[in-house]
């Protein structure tokens, strides 16, 4: 005869709410790994800017994965085919070809005439000329050209003979206050063993154990060799304490003064 449980009214309700919160985690995590959806013309500034710094290096900048922009580089001729761009301009920037020349060569004044330039301001000026000839033209949009550091990596690489060479901000940031070129020189310090060798008597002013008159040194030196006994080790101990034998040396010199 087959037994009926009874399932509290309490198990129920934690049963219920754990499916619950179950159903919650799920939902949540579905939202975590919804990946943003990057335009033609995104990745392109991508892959230009990745070409300069590399691909972590962009990946950190523009919160892409290392792995999608390498997918892209690979695919980079058919991604141009498709924005109709070129190497150095998108499709709008072919188009609109004098506006886009007013822009270069009035931010190619403004790199030129400044002593302290990274790509950070160029990026920030160009962005204000841009605005100003939007302003100038009413069927412009401010939204038409994203300034970020692809396009700077293209302006770059368009205005190479007009503009000096500018270091990409992972290389500036560390030397762009004082100027440096990024190189490193190492310089060797003294270490406190070498300032010890180095203050030591040369062996020419140590003390040698006078000369038999054969011509050899007498049996007990001032370096016993590991062959002697131990008790002839002892016999021939040099004092370690150079006081101990001054004030042997001195003590006759002493009982004069007495």
């Amino acid at each position: 005869m087959p037994l009926s449980v009874k399932i509290p009214s309490q198990a129920k309700k934690r049963k219920s709410d754990q499916s619950y919160s179950s159903e919650e985690d799920s939902s949540i995590s579905a939202k975590s790994r919804k990946l943003k959806i990057y335009t033609i013309e995104e990745k392109i500034d991508i892959i230009d800017y990745a070409k300069i710094i590399g691909n972590r290096a962009a990946g950190r900048e523009f919160n892409v994965a290392e792995s999608s922009i390498r997918e892209w580089r690979k695919n980079e001729e058919k991604l141009r085919k498709s924005a109709e761009a070129t190497t150095n301009r998108t499709r709008f920037e072919v188009i609109n070809a004098e506006k886009i020349d007013d822009l270069d060569m009035h931010l190619a004044n403004f790199i030129n005439n400044e002593k302290e330039i990274d790509w950070y301001k160029i990026r920030s000026k160009a962005q204000e000329i841009w605005s100003n000839i939007c302003r100038l033209h009413p069927e412009l949009s401010v939204d038409d050209i994203k300034i970020n550091m692809g396009w700077i990596s293209r302006f770059m690489s368009r205005n190479d003979m007009k503009i000096p060479k500018i270091a990409p901000p992972i290389i500036a940031t560390a030397n762009s206050i004082n100027g440096h070129n990024g190189s490193i020189t190492m310089v060797r310090k003294e270490s406190p063993l070498d300032l010890a060798i180095s203050t030591l008597p040369s062996t020419s002013s140590l003390w040698h154990p006078p000369l038999l008159s054969n011509g050899h040194s007498p049996p007990c030196s001032s370096s016993p060799s590991p062959t002697l006994s131990a008790s002839s080790r002892r016999k021939c101990a040099v004092p370690k304490r150079a006081v101990d034998a001054t004030l042997v040396i001195n003590r006759p010199a002493a009982a004069a003064f007495l």
